[in-house]
């Protein structure tokens, strides 16, 4: 269970997603589980519905300040608006001089 929340994390931290959920898996693995704690700090095992804390079930969100934080991240984002661009499903705003 520790390898799928480090994973998770390390995905979600590194992308634009934001969530992520670890379900258990019916099937064995030969691998040995590992010591890890999601970082309290970046990531949050609620989410908020009109003001109330509605617990997740074994799920985490990224807080809002860490989303756009690492170097994938931001090159992600600039690809979609650069693909979104072209097939034309936005303009590009230009500034007025």
């Amino acid at each position: 269970m520790n390898r799928a929340l480090k994973q998770g994390s390390q995905i979600v931290d590194n992308s634009l997603l934001a969530t992520f959920k670890v379900r258990a898996s019916k099937k064995k693995t030969n691998l040995k589980d590992i010591k890890f704690t999601v970082d309290a700090k970046k990531f949050r095992p609620f989410k908020r519905r009109k003001g109330v804390k509605i617990p997740l079930q074994q799920g985490f969100i990224e807080r809002r300040k860490f989303r756009l934080d690492t170097p994938g991240e931001k090159r992600q984002i600039k690809t979609v608006r650069k693909a979104k661009e072209f097939l034309g499903l936005t303009k590009r705003k230009r500034k007025k001089r």
